[in-house]
């Protein structure tokens, strides 16, 4: 009786893992994926687990191995923002600043894959002054 119990408590617990396993993935971005801009704003920029707070955070504390996967998908995220048609404004503009924002969350993955904290920082600064100019201009 007991050994039933524990097969049954088993493939319960893996069915489980393998569902928060694929909600999971599903909450990261993927290199052949297409991403609207509302979604790379929230990935990058809102709240406290924006990708942009998560590398801050681990480059301020040497967490090297937590700051590089989410710099990646900041370089990911920022290549795609200028894949999505210009949403208002001027388009040169559009192209001009996006070519901008990837430009600047490419900077940061670099700065953290050679682990250069003050480069990292600086990077993220300019990135995150970089906002008001596009959104006054397209938003």
């Amino acid at each position: 009786m007991p050994v039933k119990h524990i097969r049954v408590g088993i493939v319960s617990i893996g069915f489980s893992l393998a569902i928060i396993g694929t909600m999971s993935l599903k909450a990261t971005p993927a290199a052949d994926e297409t991403y609207s801009i509302e979604e790379i704003m929230e990935y990058n920029h809102s709240g406290k687990k924006a990708l942009t707070n998560k590398v801050t955070l681990a480059v301020q504390a040497g967490k090297w191995d937590e700051a590089l996967p989410a710099a990646k998908k900041m370089k990911l995220l920022g290549a795609a923002l200028g894949k999505n048609p210009c949403p208002s404004g001027d388009a040169s503009s559009w192209e001009k600043l996006t070519m901008r924002y990837a430009e600047h969350t490419a900077a940061i993955a670099a700065a953290v894959e050679k682990k250069d904290a003050k480069l990292a920082t600086a990077a993220i600064a300019t990135l995150k002054q970089s906002c008001k100019t596009c959104h006054d201009a397209h938003r």
